[in-house]
């Protein structure tokens, strides 16, 4: 099985980009979502292309930045603890 997205995200710098606070900034931030997304497509462009990458991260970062904030994540574990499943 491929690695997912989120995966790739919570290996890469943790919990932290998955708090709905760091996603709305992120979105909000054009050097912020630029630099993430420079390195979404070193990772997945070769996967999905670049259309793609950029959709389905912004979609994810949209839906995290509407969800409540939380302080209760940890800094490092999987992508169904960070989202609290």
């Amino acid at each position: 099985v491929p690695p997912r997205l989120v995966d790739w995200l919570v290996a890469a710098d943790g919990c932290d980009h998955l708090r709905p606070s760091m996603a709305a900034t992120i979105l909000e931030s054009e050097g912020l979502w630029l630099s993430l997304r420079r390195r979404l497509l070193r990772a997945w462009e070769g996967v999905w292309g670049q259309e793609a990458v950029e959709r389905i991260a912004r979609s994810v970062f949209a839906r995290l930045a509407d969800l409540d904030d939380t302080d209760a994540l940890p800094e490092e574990a999987s992508p169904a603890e960070c989202l609290g499943v």
